[in-house]
């Protein structure tokens, strides 16, 4: 199984791997929360770059606990690219 089916099967959808951008690098993922106000939307974003050496299972560690410090309430998006 490769990391791609592997994220999949973690149940990130639409999870998309391009290993041909470095040679280091193996997966980019960028993450966005965002809530609204009265007046418009907030966003706050981060990057993260994960080595060939990465394991899915520390990958997976990390964006769960980005997940968890998301405000409550408040939307939640990875993108893998």
């Amino acid at each position: 199984m490769d990391l791609k089916e592997e994220l999949l099967f973690m149940g990130f959808l639409d999870a998309n791997v391009d290993d041909g951008v470095d040679d280091e690098i193996y997966v980019m993922v960028r993450f966005k929360y965002h809530y609204p106000t009265k007046v418009n939307k907030i966003f706050r974003d981060g990057k993260k770059e994960f080595s060939k050496a990465t394991t899915p299972e520390q990958m997976f560690k990390e964006i769960i606990q980005w997940a968890k410090n998301c405000p409550a309430n408040h939307g939640f998006e990875i993108i893998f690219w």
